[in-house]
């Protein structure tokens, strides 16, 4: 007790970000951080030399499937041959959405849901496998982002917004993984964010979900690892991507929706790309794909040197104000 009070004396004289006790577990985190694989080799003694089960699959789960990155995802699908069960809270844009697909030869299926009603997400699971006999894909994309100053949102927003974000996210897979695990195979992607890699100000509801939901998939994925189980679960770090979730679905503190300007519009990621992204870990059995590459140096920098990482920001930050003339 004597070490931890003596390191915790050493952070407060000396602030640092990351301060791992003992020291082989901050070396543990990095290589962690940025080859996860040789850690399960390390403490799993296994390597699961697993392809994605997209070649072999017949029914997925999308959820946020009626625009944006769930929309493409679906679609993809569906020009796979798949039936696609498309999730959505919409109703009215989830059904456009899943006849404008059909249009192109696929086989989607709406299904009208909200993820924070877990009675329902339960008897549409048993329903969906009454139906089809099987989910053999999961891709969770739903999810929302509440911004703002910390002080400002109110805290029914970060319960409202962990809700959907991580425990809507963990009944669906609760639900489904005991059918996955009964047919021997599976694999569940979560959509999850740049924000799960860092801390960005104004966005800790969001990033809060999105952190919790990394956590939950690196330890469902050395849960299915330890057992020798043939279930992958593999997660997606996207930047900004050009999408409704983006450009209009910032629900701020003082209720406001603020739309992004138009020239930041132009830097976004396309969902058409991040949907790409996920078939490609679907098709591979990957555990990580990062949008655009320069999200994994931002996980390499962060963990390796968060100070240095910091002050990369804050000069970005004052070279945009002084262009700005601010």
């Amino acid at each position: 007790m004597d070490f931890v009070v003596k390191k915790i004396m050493m952070v407060l004289e000396n602030p640092v970000h990351n301060l791992y006790i003992p020291s082989n577990i901050g070396i543990g985190t990095i290589i962690d951080a940025i080859f996860p694989s040789l850690m399960d080799r390390f403490y799993f003694h296994c390597e699961r030399k697993m392809k994605g089960c997209l070649e072999n699959a017949r029914v997925a789960v999308v959820t946020g499937a009626s625009s944006g990155i769930g929309k493409a995802v679906a679609s993809d699908l569906c020009s796979r041959g798949l039936t696609v069960i498309m999730i959505a809270r919409n109703k009215e844009k989830l059904f456009s959405t899943s006849k404008e697909i059909s249009t192109l030869g696929g086989n989607p299926v709406p299904l009208t849901l909200d993820i924070q009603d877990y009675e329902a997400v339960k008897q549409a699971v048993k329903k969906i496998i009454m139906d089809y006999g099987q989910i053999d894909i999961l891709v969770n994309n739903a999810g929302y982002s509440v911004s703002g100053p910390v002080e400002n949102v109110p805290i029914e927003k970060y319960v409202s917004n962990m809700e959907t974000n991580f425990f809507g996210s963990i009944q669906i897979v609760k639900e489904v993984l005991p059918h996955m695990q009964q047919e021997g195979k599976g694999h569940i992607v979560n959509v999850l964010s740049t924000n799960a890699i860092r801390g960005i100000p104004n966005l800790s509801s969001y990033g809060a979900t999105k952190f919790a939901l990394r956590a939950f998939s690196r330890c469902l994925d050395r849960e299915m690892a330890k057992g020798h189980i043939n279930i992958k679960v593999s997660e997606v770090f996207p930047a900004s991507v050009d999408t409704p979730f983006f450009v209009e679905n910032i629900d701020n503190s003082n209720g406001v929706i603020v739309p992004t300007p138009t020239p930041q519009r132009r830097k976004l990621l396309s969902a058409e790309k991040v949907a790409k992204s996920i078939l490609i870990l679907l098709e591979t059995g990957k555990t990580r794909k990062f949008l655009p590459l320069k999200s994994y140096l931002l996980l390499v920098g962060n963990t390796v040197f968060p100070s240095l990482v910091d002050l990369f920001f804050l000069k970005r930050k004052k070279l945009t104000q002084t262009k700005n003339g601010l």
